[in-house]
């Protein structure tokens, strides 16, 4: 059967319609897309910066409260040539306390302080007990705990 020419033009008519609107949704959808993409980077790259913020705040404060060596502070309290179980106690009891108290203020972060001549943490926060300052091995590959 054939198509008078009006039927013809009220046929293509709806399928130029239907393509308007199909293309149309194409186009916004893949912009909706584009926008969510692009915020959810935005909010990564965010998260990053105050991760970092928060770190050089971190360091900054444990450096301002404790800028001394370890071994200056060994010698004052006159354990430099004590076994290293000794010296660890008394660096755990000058530094805990400061740890705890920046710590505090930032309680999504592990932080405290490590000896490479002891080879271990003299402190750290959340506070574990002195019991946990395990002797950490520097490898190659990467620090492991004993």
């Amino acid at each position: 059967m054939r198509l008078s020419i009006r039927e013809r033009f009220v046929k293509n008519k709806l399928s130029i319609t239907k393509r308007i609107y199909i293309w149309t949704s194409i186009i916004i959808g893949i912009t909706i897309i584009i926008v969510i993409l692009f915020s959810g980077l935005n909010a990564v790259k965010l998260n990053q910066l105050e991760y970092e913020r928060d770190l050089v705040a971190i360091t900054g404060q444990l450096g301002n409260h404790f800028n001394q060596s370890f071994d200056d502070l060994l010698r004052l309290n006159g354990v430099a040539d004590e076994p290293s179980e000794e010296q660890l106690l008394i660096l755990n009891s000058e530094l805990q306390p400061i740890v705890n108290s920046i710590g505090e203020d930032y309680p999504k972060f592990a932080l405290g302080f490590f000896s490479a001549k002891l080879d271990r943490n003299v402190a750290v926060a959340p506070n574990k007990g002195v019991d946990k300052l395990v002797p950490i091995i520097m490898s190659p590959g990467g620090w492991t705990r004993n």
